[in-house]
């Protein structure tokens, strides 16, 4: 099943790319629909999705925050699906979308394409193993020397991963569910990923479990996420930058909680 939704997921982003345009009345907002709870991609109708091309439905945290904005901005909501997660940032720079809100997080190199808004989530790193793995005793990132550890390719976790002594560094996979798939199948021994992410994944996963380590990656950047958007645009900047403020610490953690909640 997530191999035949990744399939429609990349036919939706090629099919899409041709007739999503940008005016002053649409905010196209572009995620890759497989990342949840940040996002997702679903095939029913409910009151929080939003449709996209092909006849589905794009949910998650990321949804819920464009919807705010776009409410504020007086413009209807475009979601533009592309599952190359990295390939979002070319998408805004050639002007495809608007902004990028796909759990994307404020990097030194990420910021020499595109610009970025204020953080609108916090996010801790941890592992996901499966529960039966030895791994779930791990309190240390050099507990997975020799492991096989991989992550989701154009992330900053992939590069984290070799700061591991010794570790078996995959190659990198191309969504979550990809990762999913192969740890669940003892492909992999372990997964770099998000806490919320994580959540969301043992939800549904009963065989895995995350482990938060004592001695965790050192991080140049602050675990968080933000919004990209094309360099250059200050005052749209400014005015998504004030959308955000607006919107309380206690609203962000409803909605990724009610996320969470709902994701497939």
């Amino acid at each position: 099943m997530k191999k035949i939704v990744y399939i429609l997921l990349l036919s939706l982003a090629l099919s899409g790319c041709s007739k999503i345009t940008q005016d002053d009345q649409n905010l196209v907002v572009g995620m890759e629909c497989a990342y949840p709870p940040f996002n997702w991609i679903q095939n029913n109708e409910t009151d929080e999705a939003v449709a996209v091309e092909g006849g589905m439905y794009c949910d998650g945290y990321d949804v819920q925050i464009a919807k705010l904005i776009a409410k504020e901005m007086n413009r209807d909501l475009v979601i533009h699906v592309n599952p190359v997660f990295d390939a979002l940032l070319t998408d805004v720079q050639n002007g495809t979308i608007d902004l990028i809100i796909a759990g994307m997080t404020d990097t030194e190199e990420r910021r020499q394409s595109v610009d970025f808004t204020n953080i609108y989530y916090y996010t801790d790193i941890v592992m996901m193993v499966r529960k039966d793995s030895h791994l779930i005793n791990a309190t240390s990132i050099q507990d997975f020397k020799g492991e096989r550890v991989a992550a989701q390719t154009g992330t900053m976790h992939d590069a984290l991963i070799d700061q591991i002594e010794g570790v078996n560094h995959m190659m990198p996979l191309e969504n979550f569910p990809a990762l999913t798939t192969n740890l669940v199948n003892n492909a992999i021994d372990a997964f770099v990923s998000e806490n919320v992410v994580a959540e969301a994944i043992a939800q549904t996963n009963p065989t895995l479990t995350y482990i938060k380590l004592k001695d965790n990656f050192e991080l140049e950047e602050d675990m968080s996420v933000s919004i990209g958007l094309k360099k250059g645009r200050e005052d749209f900047k400014n005015e998504i930058n004030e959308i955000l403020d607006s919107i309380s610490e206690e609203k962000r953690d409803e909605l990724m909680n009610d996320a969470i909640s709902r994701q497939p």
